[in-house]
This record gives structure tokens, sequence and C-alpha cells, in this order.
């Protein structure tokens, strides 16, 4: 929740953020997990962190947060289909 102050007090306007956890598909799971396994011989797991959608109630604004997957010093995004 955001509150938008001014200098002599509150304006009264509230925003109120939705945030829906996105879940990464189970091929692109194995795919990851299978690469993993091929260039590091099964010595390290991926760390893989879920992405989300962020919806602004009562405004046609939406922010989607990507995938993010962790190897040893590497980081990378990647964005799954949103319907």
């Amino acid at each position: 929740m955001i509150k938008i102050l001014k200098e002599g007090g509150f304006y009264g306007i509230i925003l109120h953020i939705i945030k829906q956890e996105i879940n990464m598909s189970k091929e692109l799971l194995s795919k990851i997990e299978w690469a993993c396994r091929l260039k590091f011989k099964g010595k390290e797991q991926p760390q893989i962190i879920n992405g989300c959608l962020r919806i602004i109630e009562h405004t046609n604004l939406a922010y989607v947060e990507p995938h993010r997957v962790i190897i040893k010093d590497y980081r990378l995004t990647r964005y799954t289909r949103v319907l």
C-alpha cells in the first residue's frame, strides 16, 4: 500500500498493489536443471526465484517481474508468457 502525502498532510490517495506469483513451467525448469547437470556435472544446483505480476488496483498499470536463475556467480532473467 502506498500513501501519497502533501506538505500539509494527507491527500487521501491510497494505492493498493496486488502481487501475484507466476510459476515457472515444468518444461523450462527441467531444461535449466538439465543444462546445469551438463555444464557443471551435477556440482552446482541452480537457485530459481519465481517472478511475479504486480498490479495497481483500479488502474490498468501492471509490471511483470521476470524469473531469476542464479548459477554460481551468473544471474539470468527469463520471462514466461502471462495470459
